[in-house]
């Protein structure tokens, strides 16, 4: 059952919507809804998967949702701020549409009301003591059996919504004290009122293996045929002996999908699986990655790659469970809802392996919300832009992925060197060092200056380089964010990234969590996978610079410049003024005409100053020793000065 139109009126922050979906040769293309959060994404959505339920309830007795209820409330308080009422229409193909209205009081009261009305009269069908009304075409009767139409495509095509909350157990979970409920009900059925299928997908990573295994018993029991091979015996004659031979049937052609599937998330040529023995049943992946092969039990897989799994084997076994079968991936039809399809993903599996298996499954109607810009660059990279569409919500603008409003802001920096790729981060794959990266051009001179310095006989264990790419005198931390991010899918070095201790450093460090970092139980600390030896780090602060951070981020105001004493900087013209008066609190400033290029003209005369002005850059190279390894570096003359005494 394919989407054709969806309407929205007044619902929530989405005012207007009137969207005909995608096709290309009678194909279903792609749609992605974006949007900042609150702007409809997740309503869109829940929308389509209501109406999906309102027919399926017609046709099943066992639905995920009670008889004579609905998937999605029906209230006044839905209805979008300053407006009396709100209206939906979701048309699909064949014929099939569900209308909803809601009123902001009874209809009865509506008529009367001076308030603007509908210009659709259709609303007049709510009793007159209702505020709501949800209809569909066809409607059930009582008396009378399910639309014969509508039941023959809700059992041939793939229909699936997984919502924003699905989620899938760690394999390390003691599931046995988890409390009850937290696995989403599979019934299982035989009668033709009845289904075993769901629509709404959550948590189902243990009944995607139970029916792995199922797949593999089937494989080894029914694809076989018995042919009479001819054998020649001591006599001379030809006798037709019988040998049961394995072929490639149904179970077998899904288990060669399902491998498909895995290569895709695991980006390795191909995959197997392996199946353990019945006392300890578990179900592994067999690959070769970096000339060394391994095997991966598929329930010790990252929180992304299983969400991908269950995802697209959920499309695989749904299509299995059709009265159609399954036959190949370009044949599965149907539409499949995902809301936040970029949830718990990594960077590497949003630009590659997602749109890769998108397009594994072209008959598949894929309605879908995202926020994260890379995986729309990876669908650029995989599909031409005609093949899918990106709508912007609340306003319901087609958009290219440039103009997508993430793209604008978090990649300007980005775009401001075409080079980025090819040479700042060749450079960082062909050191044979760690490598270390700073925020901007002057931060290099000022740690290399520091080193010098202090361990004036040893050289640099790590490379430096800033975020600002070949040319660029400024980088800053949102281009930093994104050298590390892109960092982990492209580099098998150490990278450590150093961001400021200011607002923008903070916040951009913070923002790492939804790039495939993760934290610790360091706060200041933030890595990525560990076969991607990527990690970030704020700025140490000295002990006299406590005072300069705080948990908030609105509050902290540490950068490179502030490891020199006070003096130093007002002399030198980089000081500013302090945040609020009688504070000992200033931030650096930053170049410009008015300062007269003071910080890049301070970094440099650093170069002349004593050893003793870097002491306090030690705390920052003990951190660096502590997240990539020694930097075989002794303690220099000037750090027998307590720092706190100064």
């Amino acid at each position: 059952m394919f989407l054709k139109n969806i309407k929205i009126e007044n619902v929530a922050a989405i005012k207007n919507i009137d969207r005909e979906l995608p096709f290309s040769n009678d194909l279903p293309l792609p749609i992605i809804f974006v949007g900042e959060n609150g702007s409809g994404k997740s309503t869109v959505v829940s929308i389509i998967a209501n109406a999906v339920m309102s027919f399926k309830s017609q046709v099943f007795k066992n639905c995920e949702v009670n008889d004579g209820y609905v998937y999605r409330l029906r209230s006044p308080g839905l209805i979008t701020h300053g407006k009396s009422y709100s209206h939906t229409k979701v048309d699909f193909d064949k014929g099939f549409w569900c209308e909803e209205w809601i009123l902001s009081t009874s209809r009865e009261n509506f008529e009367k009301a001076d308030v603007p009305k509908p210009t659709d009269d259709s609303w007049r069908n709510i009793l007159a003591n209702e505020y709501s009304e949800i209809r569909s075409h066809p409607q059930r009767k009582i008396s009378l059996p399910p639309d014969i139409t509508l039941k023959a495509e809700l059992n041939q095509k793939v229909n699936l919504y997984f919502p924003s909350e699905r989620y899938e157990l760690p394999y390390w979970v003691n599931e046995n004290q988890v409390r009850e409920g937290v696995r989403f009900h599979n019934p299982q059925t035989s009668t033709s009122e009845e289904t075993p299928r769901t629509f709404f997908t959550r948590a189902i990573l243990v009944e995607t293996l139970e029916w792995l295994r199922s797949l593999c018993l089937d494989s080894k029991m029914i694809d076989r045929k018995v042919v009479n091979l001819p054998v020649q015996t001591s006599d001379g004659n030809t006798l037709p002996i019988p040998y049961d031979m394995p072929v490639v049937g149904s179970s077998t052609q899904l288990i060669n999908a399902v491998c498909q599937v895995l290569a895709s998330i695991l980006q390795v040529s191909s995959a197997q699986l392996a199946f353990g023995p019945r006392k300890q049943p578990t179900v592994s992946v067999r690959f070769t990655s970096s000339n060394e092969e391994r095997l991966v039990n598929l329930q010790s897989l990252s929180a992304g790659q299983i969400s991908l799994f269950c995802l697209f084997c959920s499309i695989l076994r749904d299509a299995d469970l059709t009265s159609q079968g399954f036959t190949s991936m370009e044949d599965i039809s149907g539409c499949v809802l995902v809301d936040e399809i970029d949830k718990h993903l990594h960077i590497e599996l949003q630009t590659k392996a997602l749109p890769q298996l998108i397009k594994k499954f072209p008959s598949i109607q894929f309605v879908m919300t995202a926020n994260a810009p890379f995986f729309m660059m990876g669908m650029e990279t995989y599909f031409d832009s005609n093949s899918f569409q990106v709508i912007e919500l609340p306003n319901d603008e087609v958009i290219n992925t440039e103009a997508y409003a993430e793209f604008s802001k978090g990649f300007e920096a980005f775009e401001r060197t075409a080079r980025f790729n090819k040479e700042v981060l060749q450079r960082v794959q062909l050191s044979v060092k760690p490598v270390v990266i700073f925020e901007g051009k002057t931060d290099i001179t000022h740690v290399k200056t520091a080193w010098r310095k202090l361990y004036a006989e040893r050289e640099m264990p790590f490379h430096l380089e800033h975020a600002g790419g070949p040319g660029q005198d400024r980088g800053g931390a949102q281009m930093l964010k994104l050298m590390l991010e892109a960092s982990c899918m492209v580099c098998d070095r150490r990278v450590l990234g150093v961001f400021d201790h200011d607002t923008e450093g903070k916040n951009q460090f913070c923002g790492l969590s939804s790039g495939g970092f993760t934290s610790s139980d360091d706060d200041a600390l933030r890595r990525t996978h560990p076969e991607r030896d990527v990690e970030a780090i704020l700025l140490p602060v000295p002990d006299n610079r406590k005072i300069f951070v705080n948990e908030s981020a609105n509050r902290c105001y540490l950068a490179l410049e502030h490891y020199y004493e006070d003096t130093i900087l007002c002399e030198n013209n980089v000081a500013g003024e302090t945040v609020v008066a009688d504070s000992v609190v200033f931030p650096i400033l930053e170049n410009s005409k008015s300062h007269r290029q003071s910080k890049t003209k301070f970094s440099e005369k650093v170069k002349d100053f004593e050893k003793q002005a870097f002491s306090r850059f030690m705390i920052l190279f003990d951190r660096i020793e502590s997240i990539l390894g020694s930097t075989n570096a002794v303690e220099p003359e000037c750090a027998s000065k307590s720092l706190v005494d100064e």
